[in-house]
């Protein structure tokens, strides 16, 4: 079966950015890149793409796809979407973001 699903792009997806905040990947994201001796705004994108992939996720289940995606063979899929997304759609993703919601990432990506 094929399966063709338009992604809606972080902010604008099913997770809000508090929701994102309180997710076990957004905890997990931020642990790892502490380990990176990176700047915050070279960090960015990875938080990001752990944002996008969590509301891929629930745009899947949203449009009753959970099913197809709930193997580890789905978490690849999402997660290459995830990469193009962000690769292509950066500078589209980070205008949407509030300028609240982007200090407040950097903020917690400088601790």
């Amino acid at each position: 079966m094929s399966i063709s699903i338009k992604f809606a792009t972080i902010p604008n997806g099913c997770i809000s950015t508090e929701q994102y905040l309180e997710s076990k990947i957004f905890k997990e994201t931020v642990k790892n890149l502490k380990k990176h001796n990176l700047t915050s705004e070279q960090k960015l994108p990875n938080l990001l793409l752990g944002y996008q992939i969590l509301d891929m996720k629930a745009q899947v289940q949203v449009l009753g796809y959970e099913e197809y995606f709930n193997t580890n063979e789905g978490d690849e899929v999402l997660v290459d979407f995830g990469i193009k997304i962000i690769a292509h759609r950066y500078n589209e993703i980070i205008n949407d973001l509030s300028s609240d919601d982007k200090a407040m990432f950097l903020e917690i990506l400088s601790k």
